[in-house]
C-alpha cells in the first residue's frame, strides 16, 4: 500500500499569505492577480491560474531572483519621476513598469530590473 500524497496547500492562501509578507494590501494583491489572470476575483480563476499567481508573487518576494531592488535604486527611480514631470500623475510609471518589467512598483524590482529601469528613464529624460 502507496502512503497518501502530500497536500498542497491552497493557492488562494498562499497568495495572501505571500501578499502580507510583502506588505501588500488588498488593491496591490488583486492588480497582481488581474496583470497574471485577467481577473478580478480569485473565485473565478482556475486552479492553474492561481498557481501562475503564486509563482508571480514569489518572483516579487524575491524566493526565485533572490535580489530585490535597493533603497538606493528606488531612490534614484522615484527621482528620475519627479524630474520626469511624473510625480503628479503616479500612474505613469507604473503603467512603465508594468509594460516592461511586468512590476507595478520599483520596490517590486530586482536589482538588475531597476538598473535597466533607470538607464531606460535617463533615456526618456535626455529625449525631452
Amino acid at each position: 500500500m502507496s502512503a497518501p500524497a502530500p497536500r498542497q496547500a491552497d493557492p488562494k492562501k498562499q497568495i495572501w499569505s505571500i501578499g502580507r509578507k510583502l506588505g501588500m494590501d488588498e488593491a496591490d494583491i488583486r492588480a497582481v492577480l488581474s496583470r497574471e489572470t485577467g481577473k478580478d476575483s480569485m473565485r473565478a480563476c482556475t486552479d492553474q491560474e492561481l498557481q501562475r499567481v503564486v509563482i508571480a508573487m514569489r518572483q516579487l518576494q524575491g524566493e526565485s531572483s533572490g535580489d530585490r531592488a535597493s533603497f538606493k535604486q528606488v531612490g534614484l527611480i522615484r527621482r528620475l519621476e519627479a524630474s520626469l514631470g511624473w510625480s503628479e500623475q503616479p500612474e505613469r510609471l507604473r503603467a512603465y513598469l508594468r509594460k516592461y518589467y511586468r512590476v507595478d512598483k520599483p520596490e517590486w524590482l530586482t536589482k538588475a530590473q531597476a538598473w535597466r529601469a533607470t538607464e531606460s528613464l535617463k533615456k526618456v529624460l535626455s529625449r525631452l
